[in-house]
C-alpha cells in the first residue's frame, strides 16, 4: 500500500472532516469523478473565504495542506487543477491569501503563474508574496 493519498483516502478524509462538503457532491454527477469531487470542496473554501469566515477558511486550508503534502500524482494533479486553481483573493477576500499554509501556497503560486505563462498575467498573484 502507497503512503500517498489517492481518491479513497481523499474520500475517506473527506467524510470525516468536511462531511456536509461530502453531502454536497452528487453521486451521479460528481461521484466517482476526482477532480469534480476536488472542485465542490473548492467551492465550498471559495465560499468560506468570501464570506470572511476566518475559522472556516483556515480550517480549508489546513485540510487542503494535508492533502496537497501527502497526495500521489492523481490528487496532486486534481489539487491544483480543481482547487488551487479556482481560489481567488481578490479585493474583500485578500486576506484569505496569508491564511494558505507554505505548500499550498507555493503549490497557488506555482499553478497561477503556469495560468500566466499561457494567458498573460491574471492579476491573482501579489508580487510582494510570491516572490
Amino acid at each position: 500500500m502507497s503512503d500517498f493519498f489517492a481518491r479513497q483516502q481523499f474520500i475517506e478524509a473527506l467524510q470525516r472532516d468536511f462531511p456536509e462538503v461530502m453531502a454536497a457532491i452528487d453521486p451521479d454527477i460528481e461521484g466517482g469523478l476526482l477532480h469534480l469531487e476536488v472542485a465542490t470542496l473548492a467551492r465550498h473554501a471559495q465560499a468560506a473565504v468570501d464570506a470572511g469566515e476566518v475559522t472556516l477558511v483556515r480550517r480549508h486550508f489546513r485540510f487542503a495542506d494535508d492533502l496537497f503534502r501527502r497526495s500521489g500524482p492523481e490528487l496532486k494533479n486534481a489539487l491544483f487543477v480543481s482547487y488551487l486553481e479556482h481560489l481567488h483573493f481578490g479585493g474583500h477576500r485578500a486576506y484569505a491569501e496569508a491564511l494558505l499554509p507554505s505548500a499550498l501556497h507555493a503549490g497557488w503560486v506555482e499553478i497561477n503563474q503556469y495560468l500566466d505563462g499561457l494567458h498573460g498575467p491574471s492579476q491573482k498573484l501579489d508580487p510582494k508574496r510570491s516572490a
